[in-house]
Order: structure tokens, then sequence, then C-alpha cells
């Protein structure tokens, strides 16, 4: 069986997950969803970020909503999409997204959840000094950082490591994460 995936993302750390979805057998990419491009960097030039260049270079179908809609939601249901496999968007999906796939939706979070939940987790993880970290793999429900977890992996912070280098190790620990668990909740 065929699966069709809609992406997700915006910040470099879904990279790896991303790549490692849209690697596995019998699976296409449909539509990747990202925050739009906005202007950055010492000139404010208008740029894409991570996700959408990818998207734009693998040649994939991109949409950059400034929000997501009712017609989003119906284009998405018109894909038939089997998943949605999110991580840093940047957007809360609404009941009637969340509706528009087979099997939901499901969310790469930088910690091991329930600790940290929200859009900061990896400076949390930091800020409190913790031995442990990692990424969750968990079910999209309406409450924030809520659903059921499927997976999970750790790692310890080295000492002293800084934001950019955990955030680096915690995106390639979400791409072992897609290869890994992704397949069971494709095959339901």
């Amino acid at each position: 069986m065929r699966h069709r995936l809609v992406l997700l993302g915006s910040d470099e750390i879904a990279l790896a997950a991303f790549v490692a979805a849209r690697a596995l057998p019998a699976v296409e990419v449909v539509a990747v969803y990202s925050q739009p491009d906005r202007p950055s960097g010492r000139g404010q030039a208008v740029r894409p970020n991570p996700v959408a260049a990818w998207a734009r270079q693998e040649g994939l179908p991109l949409l950059q909503p400034a929000k997501l809609s009712a017609e989003d939601a119906a284009y998405l249901q018109s894909l038939d999409v089997s998943l949605g496999v999110v991580m840093a968007y940047g957007q809360l999906l609404k009941s009637d997204f969340l509706a528009a796939t087979r099997l939901g939706f499901v969310n790469f979070h930088g910690s091991l959840l329930p600790a940290l939940r929200g859009a900061t987790p990896v400076e949390g993880a930091l800020a409190l000094g913790l031995a442990e970290t990692g990424v969750s793999l968990q079910q999209v429900v309406l409450r924030l950082d809520a659903g059921p977890i499927h997976a999970s992996r750790s790692l310890r912070p080295s000492p002293g490591e800084a934001r950019a280098a955990l955030r680096t190790r915690l995106g390639v620990l979400a791409g072992e994460l897609a290869a890994a668990a992704l397949p069971s909740i494709l095959e339901g």
C-alpha cells in the first residue's frame, strides 16, 4: 500500500525527520506546509525558512499560508493523505485540519514529553540543566503537546553544550526516530 504524507514544519530541526519520512518505502510526500517567506538577516531580504527551501529544492508541492483556514483543510482532505507529520511548524492545527487525514497527525517534539511542552523545549532543557532530554513522537490532539506518545528517544546534553549544537543533535535524533517509528504508525 502506498502512503501519502503531508509534512508541516518551518525550522531546520525538522529536516532530518522529514528526509527520513520521505525515504520510507511506499511513501509519497504530496505536500509540505511551511511558514511564509519572511525578511531575515542583516539586509532584511525576504528568504524562505529551511523547510520551505528544502521543499523547493526537492520539487515538493509547497504551501505557505500565514494562517490555516477551512479552505486549507478542504484542500488537504482532497489530497487523500494517510498521515500528517509535524515538527516545529509554528501554527496550531484546528479540528477540521486534524480530521483531514486518514491517520491524523504526529508531531516530533524536542523533549521527553510530558516535560517541557510548548515552543521552546530545547531552551528549557538547557536552562534547567537537565541531565537527559530527547525527542518524543506523539499523536497530535487539540491540546498543545498533550496527545498519546508513540515513541521517544533520549540523549544527554554535553556539559556546556550550546543551543545550536543541542538542536542539531535533537534534529538527527528525530530523523532516527522517524525511520524507526513511522512505519508502524503508517500500518495503523
